[in-house]
Parts: C-alpha cells; structure tokens; sequence
C-alpha cells in the first residue's frame, strides 16, 4: 500500500470522529505508520505527531488519531487535519 492521505477542513474538524476512523480502518492492518498534521490558515503546523502500528488493532489506533484530534482542536476552530497512512515505518 502506497501512501494514502485525506485533508479535513476547520469547518469539518470537530465532527470528524467517523470519517477519521473509516479513513484509517480502510487500509487495514497494512498500516504501519499514521501521521496527523495540524496547520493553522496559513499552513503553519501548530502540531505533526506519528503513530507506529506494532499491532493489528487498526481500531484503536484509528480511535486514539481521532481523539488527539479532538483534544488538540477543541479551543481552536482555524485548524486544518492533513492525515497520511502509509505501510512503512
């Protein structure tokens, strides 16, 4: 599996639990490696943090993605998501 990516935009941040898990779980236990990536409007990362998939729980790890997602966003409404999932580390 390449790598395969998906933007949420600040309009669809806060509601994004299920399209963050459906994104993730798609690949399956191909994934080795997710990466999130928050920009702020002039695309500047406020925060990039990686997961490492050392297990077949695709499910957790699509979960705790979109918790950080939800615990880092929740004061700010001009956040952008850039998640990438890839089968290398």
């Amino acid at each position: 599996m390449p790598e395969a990516m998906v933007v949420i935009s600040p309009p669809r941040l806060q509601t994004c639990h299920d399209t963050v898990v459906g994104f993730i779980c798609q690949a399956g236990c191909a994934i080795r490696r997710v990466r999130l990536r928050l920009s702020d409007a002039s695309g500047v990362a406020v925060e990039d943090k990686i997961w490492l998939n050392g297990g077949t729980d695709v499910t957790a790890l699509a979960e705790g993605v979109a918790e950080q997602i939800t615990l880092s966003t929740g004061e700010r409404s001009d956040l952008e998501a850039l998640i990438i999932v890839s089968d290398s580390r």
